[in-house]
């Protein structure tokens, strides 16, 4: 009976032994993959939150673009209202706001002139962004190239005269705005000079 216990307990205590020596070993390749996928999961949250990041900062801007441009409308809004009451003020019936400063008494261009003018533009505010005095150059200029305010505006103009405009947003740069200072939304004021009609597609 001893003899017995001596041939099976070994038997048993080998394999306890291969069984514990089996499960105490490290899996590398359980451990490499976790660690891949535990890397790979951390590159996940970190390309969502950039993601998320620049969607926030996309999301701000546009909210402070969208009040900047609605804060522009108003005040331009009222700033035409208010000049519409100026005695010689006249408005178009598209809402583009014309004075004489000076009559001239040649010709009239029309919509496809090429014409030579000198002019100022200023914001309601009174910062100037653009002037052709300034660089002491007049500009020749068609105008099929020129924003809607112009068009209608230099149409009104005989050679020699020198008119001040005030053009609502949607006959200038409308709701993208030009450059750092003319914002969207923005009204404008030009002052011009109509110096030469050079030629016209209309009439060559």
């Amino acid at each position: 009976m001893s003899n017995d216990s001596r041939m099976t307990h070994p038997k048993k205590s080998i394999l306890i032994v291969i069984c514990k020596i089996a499960t105490s070993q490290p899996r590398p390749n359980g451990d490499r993959l976790r660690g891949v996928y535990h890397y790979h999961n951390l590159l996940a949250w970190d390309t969502l939150a950039m993601f998320l990041g620049k969607l926030r900062t996309i999301l701000f801007n546009f909210i402070l673009g969208r009040k900047r441009a609605d804060y522009h409308a108003r005040i331009g809004a009222e700033y035409q209202q208010n000049n519409a009451k100026r005695a010689g003020v006249t408005t178009t019936r598209r809402g583009l706001q014309w004075e004489v400063l000076r009559e001239g008494s040649g010709p009239k261009p029309d919509s496809t002139s090429q014409v030579i003018v000198h002019y100022c533009g200023t914001l309601i505010n009174g910062v100037e962004f653009d002037s052709s005095y300034a660089r002491n150059q007049p500009l020749n200029i068609s105008l099929m190239d020129v924003i809607s305010g112009w068009r209608e505006g230099l149409q009104l103009m005989s050679v020699g005269s020198h008119y001040r405009f005030v053009i609502p947003a949607d006959l200038a740069y409308g709701s993208t705005g030009a450059g750092l200072l003319i914002a969207s939304e923005a009204t404008l004021i030009f002052e011009v000079e109509l110096l030469e009609i050079l030629s016209s597609q209309l009439h060559s």
